[in-house]
């Protein structure tokens, strides 16, 4: 009886340890198997989703840029802006362009009278265009010394980025 007992308890061993080698473990290291599978796919999906919305406030950005290297945009800009503001420009002087890095900068030099509030007004036009327009450098003179409207001299530039480069209208 004592052998048929542990005649039993090592059949039952066997059966555990081939359930267990046989079919409980391959099935947990397929479970692990998934486990990462879904913990990576999960992970790209959402480096995807983060790229894609990158890629639109790219684009978003790139809509403010002018479309060529072509200071006329950025003087039509400060046209529009000072039509705005009911201002009108006296003179108007295109900067050269300058390469920053692979864009390249557009600068453009307005002249014109009007008052502080005039003035207050331009900025105030230019900082809330749509297009990514940059005061550079504001400088403020009176022609009379005895009040009225100032002479304004105002640099202005903007950047244009190259086609090819991402955001640049054709994607990466």
């Amino acid at each position: 009886m004592t052998a048929l007992k542990l005649l039993v308890g090592i059949e039952v061993l066997i059966a555990v340890v081939i359930g267990y080698r046989g079919i409980y473990a391959p099935q947990q290291r397929q479970v692990h198997a998934l486990t990462e599978r879904r913990t990576t796919e999960t992970q790209f999906r959402q480096s995807a989703e983060e790229v894609a919305a990158l890629v639109q406030q790219i684009e978003r950005y790139r809509a403010r840029l002018p479309q060529a290297p072509d200071p006329s945009w950025l003087v039509q800009e400060l046209l529009d802006q000072a039509r705005t503001a009911q201002i009108e420009l006296t003179s108007i002087t295109k900067d050269s362009s300058q390469p920053i890095g692979a864009a390249t900068r557009l600068g453009v030099t307005v002249r014109f009278e009007a008052s502080y509030h005039h003035l207050g007004r331009f900025l105030e036009a230019i900082e809330r265009s749509e297009k990514f327009l940059r005061v550079e450098h504001v400088q403020v003179g009176r022609a009379d010394p005895r009040g009225g409207p100032v002479t304004i001299t105002l640099t202005c530039s903007t950047l244009v980025i190259p086609p090819g480069l991402p955001g640049a209208g054709g994607g990466f």
